[in-house]
């Protein structure tokens, strides 16, 4: 605007016209994203500024009012200035929230970081001790069974039988274990009571050898 009525040309005209239609576009953009009573009141003052000059400037100066249109355009200053500073107050407001936003996610992520942390731990601490039962249970009633197996080479049959309440592998190796344990004492229970049986029959031979040698010598 000033430049048209500095020099007169028409091309500043155009030029104006084109940014007045730009900053229309912008607005009617910005009004879905951003709604406040301040900034339309910036909207008004600038449409005003702008009507101020498409009729108090440009129009006066076309009808031949060079002064006039200047004065008018200096009057419209204030408008100008005050709209200018409202945008770069609302421009601080934002750059200020926009940081305060960024240091909350900063913080939020830091927090989230500490949380990850402590529940990443626990987990671990979960699982070792998961681990360790699991282990505990594998490890006791193998172990059982291999010290019953090595009281069984050592012929010590006299322990009572394992128990266990497990339906798996370990389990099934406790039932072998007592099994054998059975078998082998229903087994050195057999070789007793057939050595014992020898026995009594080798002694009734001998009775009955010796009783033959005593009617024989007798004849």
């Amino acid at each position: 605007a000033l430049s048209y009525v500095l020099t007169g040309e028409e091309s500043y005209i155009e030029i104006f016209n084109t940014y007045r239609q730009l900053a229309e576009d912008n607005n009617a953009i910005i009004e879905g994203y951003i709604q406040s009573e301040e900034r339309d009141e910036l909207v008004a003052t600038a449409r005003e500024w702008s009507d101020i000059v498409a009729n108090n400037v440009f129009a006066v100066y076309q009808a031949g009012n060079v002064e006039q249109a200047r004065s008018n355009l200096t009057d419209a200053t204030s408008l100008v200035t005050k709209v200018r500073t409202g945008y770069e107050a609302m421009a601080a407001e934002r750059a200020v929230a926009i940081e305060e936003a960024g240091n909350d996610m900063v913080s939020s992520s830091s927090d989230n970081k500490i949380i990850g942390v402590i529940v990443s731990i626990m987990v671990t601490i979960f699982g070792v001790v998961i681990a360790l039962v699991t282990a505990r249970r594998i490890s006791t009633p193998v172990s059982l069974v291999a010290k019953r197996m090595e009281e069984l080479a050592h012929g010590d049959l006299s322990q009572e039988l394992m128990t266990i309440e497990r339906n798996d592998e370990i389990g099934a190796l406790v039932v072998a274990a007592n099994d054998m344990n059975t078998k082998l004492q229903a087994t050195i229970h057999s070789i007793y009571n057939v050595s014992n049986t020898v026995a009594a029959s080798s002694e009734e031979l001998a009775q009955s050898s010796n009783e033959v040698k005593s009617g024989v010598e007798q004849v």
